[in-house]
């Protein structure tokens, strides 16, 4: 039975190879995406509400009055870093109302405000876990905050965070 013998050429060429190869996956952009879920919500008006804040293990749930509005904020919590930053960010949210829906989204980090959406989250019943691209990767100077302006019309509005999620991409 023969051995197989690595000769000093084929061992060269081979550590070559598996460095060009870790080389080339290296540059490849690595993303990871965190999310938070929605019982993690803050209400900012809750004066404008039907009833107090539902909170369940995954979400929370409110009622806005007719005609008025509220901004619901979700933290989603990065880690430190200086090399990644975020590319885009996702919302789930149900509006249970025919006159209600989401009309803005807010993203913020460390304060600084990243990127402003204009949307049109529609009830009744409707479920929306939507992704929203800024189109380049944005600099975090700390955690991220979604913000949803939560609006209604001629009719109160359930409104249902479930979870928001930042993807943390390389610059």
């Amino acid at each position: 039975m023969k051995h197989f013998v690595w000769s000093k050429t084929l061992m060269v060429h081979t550590l070559l190879i598996v460095g060009i190869i870790s080389f080339v996956l290296s540059g490849q952009v690595q993303a990871a995406l965190y999310c938070n879920a929605g019982n993690c919500a803050h209400v900012q008006s809750e004066n404008v509400l039907v009833s107090p804040i539902i909170y369940y293990g995954w979400g929370l749930d409110f009622i806005v009055k007719d005609f008025n509005y509220t901004w619901a904020h979700i933290p989603v919590p990065l880690p430190y870093t200086t090399t990644k930053g975020v590319n885009y960010v996702q919302a789930e949210v149900q509006v249970n109302g025919t006159y209600g829906k989401v009309s803005e989204v807010h993203v913020y980090s460390g304060g600084a405000l990243l990127g402003k959406f204009n949307v049109s989250w529609v009830g009744p019943n409707n479920n929306y876990f939507v992704k929203l691209n800024f189109g380049s990767v944005k600099t975090v100077s700390g955690p991220i905050s979604i913000s949803l302006k939560c609006e209604t019309g001629d009719g109160s509005t359930r409104f249902t965070i479930k979870r928001a999620c930042a993807n943390l991409a390389n610059k």
